[in-house]
């Protein structure tokens, strides 16, 4: 998984997430996941980034092909 253009772990995501949003203004975070990856792991992103389970991301968009 990449963060900006960075590798990350997905256990370090919500911190470096939080640490991000600290001097965002707009809290939205894009995923794109590859090509034959199962959903489950793209829900997991957006679970980490959820305002009521995560880092307090507001709006998850997802890019497609």
């Amino acid at each position: 998984m990449r963060l900006d253009p960075e590798p990350v772990d997905v256990t370090e995501l919500r911190q470096r997430l939080m640490l991000l949003i600290r001097s965002a203004t707009d809290h939205v975070i894009f995923v794109r996941g590859e090509k034959g990856l199962e959903f489950r792991a793209v829900a997991e992103v957006i679970d980490i980034a959820n305002i009521a389970n995560g880092a307090g991301i507001k709006r998850v968009a997802l890019i497609t092909e």
